[in-house]
């Protein structure tokens, strides 16, 4: 699993990127979190 990256489409890249939580931290337009979603792999559920 890929804990701790995020998809983020990137305006300062200009296309989407994924980065680590940490390259946000040292961008300065990136700092403050505003939202954000978490996809589950439901390919993984699995039902008794």
């Amino acid at each position: 699993m890929n804990e701790g990256r995020v998809l983020h489409l990137c305006a300062e890249i200009g296309r989407p990127v994924v980065w680590e939580m940490t390259e946000f931290v040292k961008r300065q337009r990136y700092r403050v979190l505003i939202g954000i979603k978490r996809v589950l792999d439901r390919t993984q559920d699995t039902v008794g």
